[in-house]
């Protein structure tokens, strides 16, 4: 799974269009095409689209890496070092 593929799908579990789902950050003709893994969207806007969709950054990880249960200890870091630099 992609990140394009997971945000599509959450998108649709909110039952949101393109454009609901992106709000300002991006626009809906990017955002369909990070859906459809044409472009790649950057770890600030990927981050600010979670925000602004209420999506936990961590369970969006989670479910994105299959190996998450390896992986804890690091990312739990990479969540200390985000909270950090925007809280």
């Amino acid at each position: 799974m992609t990140i394009g593929d997971l945000l599509r799908q959450y998108r649709i579990n909110q039952n949101k269009t393109l454009q609901e789902f992106a709000g300002n950050i991006i626009d809906r003709s990017y955002s369909g095409k990070v859906e459809r893994n044409i472009h790649q969207i950057s770890a600030e806007n990927l981050i600010n689209l979670l925000r602004y969709n209420q999506i936990d950054a961590i369970e969006f990880i989670e479910t994105l890496d299959p190996n998450y249960e390896n992986y804890q200890s690091q990312i739990q870091i990479q969540r200390k070092i985000m909270e950090e630099a925007y809280y």
